[in-house]
């Protein structure tokens, strides 16, 4: 006769395992086709910023921002159309600002490079939080005059280490460093989401792991009920206060 509480963990772990796998690979085969992504100039067809992202391209008009050009990719033209991304420099011509929509999301997202060895992105409303010696990307939900503001923060601690900050005021070097920030960086930007999607996975198997030795514990060494229980408790309670407050975390850093 089947043991049915082990065989539903045995189940449960096969499962979950299955997730993990499934997640990982896909994680995998979107950084290799996002790293050969071209985004190419669509600036000769001078075509007006959609809707959805007028009052970002206004907000950034009123900082001092003006335009370089659009781009977009190729693949997706079909889609929604040869211009994807807006872009504009700031007076300086240091900072770029690349506006699109983000699904339902009109987005703005500000970047500096240094020297094609280090860059500073901040997105507004939505993006990520990374802090790496090459690659800071912040996100500032507030306003895009806040996101202005917090990227010219950041600049002196990268100009220090890595020399001036590149002008970006020209598609071609736009469209350049688009590249090369697919080839180098898409991987390291997509680890934060690859993290939240498995945060859930890992925890599931962390009390499959915990309930099969609950069911080892007792039913193949048949040791006292309460110990056990209580051994039981101390692994399980810390690590629930742990996964709800690395959540909510991640949650405030999106």
């Amino acid at each position: 006769m089947p043991n049915w509480p082990l065989f539903v963990l045995a189940m449960a772990l096969a499962l979950v395992l299955l997730g993990v796998l499934a997640t990982v690979v896909r994680y995998r085969l979107w950084i290799a086709e996002a790293q050969i992504w071209q985004v190419v100039d669509a600036s000769d067809l001078e075509l007006p910023p959609p809707p959805a992202v007028r009052a970002l391209v206004a907000d950034l008009a009123a900082l001092g921002f003006r335009r370089v050009g659009e781009g977009g990719r190729p693949d997706l033209a079909a889609q929604v159309g040869p211009a994807q991304i807006w872009y504009f420099a700031d007076e300086d011509g240091t900072i770029c600002a690349g506006v699109f929509a983000a699904g339902p999301y009109p987005t703005v997202v500000l970047y500096s490079w240094f020297n094609d060895q280090a860059v500073i992105v901040t997105a507004h409303p939505q993006g990520e939080h990374i802090d790496e010696p090459d690659f800071r990307f912040h996100t500032v939900a507030s306003s895009v005059t806040d996101a202005y503001q917090h990227h010219r923060e950041q600049l002196p601690d990268f100009e220090d280490r890595y020399g001036a900050a590149s002008r970006l005021d020209n598609m071609t070097e736009v469209l350049r460093l688009e590249a090369l920030y697919n080839s180098s960086f898409a991987r390291r930007r997509q680890k934060p989401i690859l993290l939240r999607e498995l945060h859930i996975p890992i925890f599931q198997l962390y009390l499959i792991a915990v309930a099969l030795g609950l069911f080892v514990a007792l039913q193949v060494l048949h040791l006292p009920l309460m110990p056990v229980l209580a051994v039981t408790g101390l692994l399980v309670v810390p690590a629930v206060a742990l996964f709800v407050a690395t959540r909510r975390r991640r949650q405030r850093e999106q």
